[in-house]
Order: structure tokens, then sequence, then C-alpha cells
């Protein structure tokens, strides 16, 4: 049955898909059946009425806002833009000196490797030989 179909994905309404959910339990159907069939059915009213009316009006229940939402977004475009502020700057902080007078770690003094007894002794028969 898949292979003849394709995979479309919509965005319902959370009220509209509760319904779905409610009848698809009620008629022990899937919420895909009752999608593909509703699809089904309502297509073939589009296409048998030649009335672009129709459609127009069924599109705006399935549209993602409603008239009034469409009505706001367009006022709110229309409105002339506040203009914005900017935030005002935070002083900037200076981070403790770690390093004051009193810890501040002065370097090892370098002291002269001691050779063990081996290596002198090899470093004398080379010297010698």
């Amino acid at each position: 049955m898949v292979e003849d179909m394709v995979m479309r994905s919509v965005y319902l309404r959370p009220g509209e898909d509760s319904q779905l959910r409610q009848l698809a339990h009620e008629l022990n159907v899937t919420k895909s059946d009752l999608i593909r069939s509703a699809i089904s059915a309502k297509l073939r009213d589009w296409l048998d009425s030649n009335d672009d009316e129709l459609v127009m009006r069924d599109l705006e229940l399935g549209r993602r806002d409603t008239p009034t939402e469409r009505v706001a977004k367009a006022a709110a475009a229309a409105a002339p833009a506040q203009p914005v502020k900017p935030a005002p700057a935070k002083p900037v902080r200076k981070a403790p000196d770690r390093m004051d007078a009193k810890r501040r770690i002065e370097p090892a003094p370098r002291v002269e490797r001691v050779r063990s007894s081996r290596a002198a002794e090899k470093d004398r028969v080379l010297e010698g030989a």
C-alpha cells in the first residue's frame, strides 16, 4: 500500500488534531486513514464543482492563520516602525591583578647538572681512547 503513495507533512491545529484522534479512536481507524479519506472526498468536490469560490472558501478554513490574524499582521506591517533605543553600555570591570609584587614567582636559580659516577667514568674512557 505504501509503495503507491507519497509522504506529505501538514500542520494541524491542536484542537483539530484532538478531534481527529478522538474520531479515529471511536471508529477504530487511523488518523492517516481519516486524513486520506477527507482529502479524497474534498478533492473530488473541488474538481466536480469547477467553482473557484468554493475552493477559496475552503482554503480559508485550512489556512495557518485566521482572517483576523492576517488583518492584524497587515496592520502591524503597515504601522511605522518605532526606533529601537540601544541598550545602555555596561561599565567594563577590570579583573583583579593576581600577580601582585608579594606573590610574584621568581625563576629558580640555575643548577649545574651533577653527572653520575658511571657517566663520568664513561667520559674518561672515551677521552682516553
